[in-house]
């Protein structure tokens, strides 16, 4: 959505989804997590922290393919002073950030879980 839409990500800086049609999709969500367990401030803390990795990755994302001159530039870190940076850029291909985030947001939720599965 993000690159077909570029300009959602600046409105939803504005204020968030309003209306029924946005209201139905939180609705279907809260309950979704109610009636596996989670208690009504997890079920917010989780929907809350998924949109904020979404809309954080796809704004970095856009905005590494906009300007390829934001790039480190390994020439420009001294190697002895930025050994770690160096060894991050060195990777043969770029981590996958995304299902990282996932996993990352999939372990957190579930340690939130109040009730039997």
């Amino acid at each position: 959505m993000g690159y077909q839409h570029p300009g959602a990500f600046q409105a939803f800086q504005r204020g968030l989804a309003q209306g029924e049609e946005a209201m139905e999709t939180m609705e279907a969500a809260i309950a979704a997590f109610l009636s596996d367990g989670f208690d009504v401030e997890t079920c917010f803390c989780a929907i809350r922290a998924t949109n904020v990795v979404v809309y954080g990755l796809c704004l970095e994302d856009m905005a590494r393919e906009a300007d390829a001159a934001s790039q480190i530039d390994p020439e420009l870190v001294p190697v002895a002073r930025f050994p770690r940076i160096h060894e991050v850029m060195a990777l043969s291909e770029r981590p996958d950030t995304f299902h990282f985030l996932v996993e990352a947001l999939i372990a957190g939720i579930e340690a939130r879980r109040s009730g039997p599965r």
